[in-house]
């Protein structure tokens, strides 16, 4: 099975949402299906399912969700980091 980064170059990346006023990335489960995650500033990730029966994660998912939620969690802390003009 070809790396997530292959499927999706931003993948595993942090992109600032202004609507929402968090972060969002894609990760993909076990099986390869996309799974849109938003990191929140008070130290939550909200993972969207409603498009699949379940998720499938393993550990390197899991690993990369918990990495995703601290670098984001350091980015609300320095809000000059903040990348407003990546996605409206």
């Amino acid at each position: 099975m070809p790396p997530p980064q292959v499927l999706n170059p931003e993948a595993g990346k942090l992109v600032y949402c202004k609507d929402s006023m968090s972060y969002k990335s894609v990760v993909y489960d076990a099986e390869l299906d996309p799974i849109e995650c938003n990191f929140q500033f008070d130290d939550t990730l909200m993972i969207r399912t409603e498009d699949y029966e379940y998720i499938s994660l393993d550990r390197e998912a899991l690993v990369q969700l918990i990495t995703l939620l601290d670098l984001a969690s350091e980015k609300f802390e320095n809000e000059d980091d903040i990348e407003f003009d990546e996605e409206e």
